[in-house]
């Protein structure tokens, strides 16, 4: 597995593929799910983009545009990522 920092962070983010996703997802006790692939990707495509992640704010507003409004919540990013 790609190195991360203390905080869980990839070292270096170009090495980060989807199994590594689930290997980091899983060391938190997370089984990924439809729902968390829809909002990494929106991550993987702002970052790919930006070169920055996106705020929360950003997530729940694009996140509810593209996926309904009961996805466009931080309630609902919390559920997903505790």
């Amino acid at each position: 597995m790609p190195e991360t920092d203390v905080d869980g962070f990839l070292v270096d983010p170009t090495e980060w593929t989807e199994e590594v996703a689930e290997h980091i997802a899983g060391r938190e006790n997370i089984t990924l799910t439809d729902a968390h692939w829809e909002v990494i990707q929106f991550m993987r495509e702002h970052f790919d983009n930006h070169q920055v992640p996106p705020d929360s704010r950003l997530m729940v507003l694009v996140l509810g545009e593209r996926y309904g409004k009961d996805k466009g919540t931080r309630k609902y990013l919390y559920e997903l990522f505790p």
